[in-house]
């Protein structure tokens, strides 16, 4: 028994290395399209992407999680090998959803 890795420790960890992962891949693209929304972008495409954002931001994080692990059992089925359950892919998700 003394061997075993429960705990709060690998939870905690994982959550530190996954969030990390996740603003590395939310902050250098989420700050570039705000200030390409707010600077560069015509009335006409602001119009039509904030609303978009707006119901990213409204869908909650499960359905984000649950829509990667259907994508990676969807490429199993055509011989693409991949694991969903690795903070990379945790976090590349995270920071996907964290964009708007």
């Amino acid at each position: 028994m003394a061997d075993s890795k429960f705990g709060a420790l690998p939870i905690f960890s994982s959550t530190f290395v996954i969030t990390i992962i996740a603003m590395s891949v939310a902050l250098p693209i989420g700050l570039g399209s705000a200030i390409f929304l707010s600077e560069y972008a015509s009335p006409f495409m602001r119009d039509h992407l904030k609303p978009l954002l707006e119901i990213l931001a409204g869908i909650p994080t499960v359905v984000y999680g649950f829509f990667a692990a259907a994508i990676v059992h969807f490429f199993g089925l055509f011989g693409i090998h991949a694991s969903f359950n690795s903070a990379l892919a945790s976090g590349v998700v995270m920071g996907i959803i964290k964009l708007s």
